[in-house]
């Protein structure tokens, strides 16, 4: 697969793929909440990276998901003191 420059958002990140615990990490969540998110199409699907069971993720797709999040403002959080 050939990926080119306009296929995904370019943030500068090197296009490489990311194992499990690596994504867990970046997105601040655990593997079920990930799989679950997966099979509801709302998270990008791994690749699979030979003919075991190694998967891996696109960095690029994990960025332009992270990106697309809604952002959510803490209440109470900040003081203007």
């Amino acid at each position: 697969m050939t990926i080119r420059s306009n296929d995904h958002l370019d943030l500068g990140v090197e296009k490489r793929f990311l194992r499990l615990p690596e994504v867990e990490f970046v997105v601040g969540k655990k593997r079920s909440s990930i799989y679950r998110a997966i099979s509801e199409g709302k998270f990008p699907a791994p690749y699979e990276l030979g003919s075991s069971r190694s998967v891996g993720w696109l960095s690029t797709d994990i960025s332009a998901w992270i990106l697309s999040r809604t952002r959510v403002q803490l209440r109470g959080c900040y003081h203007n003191d």
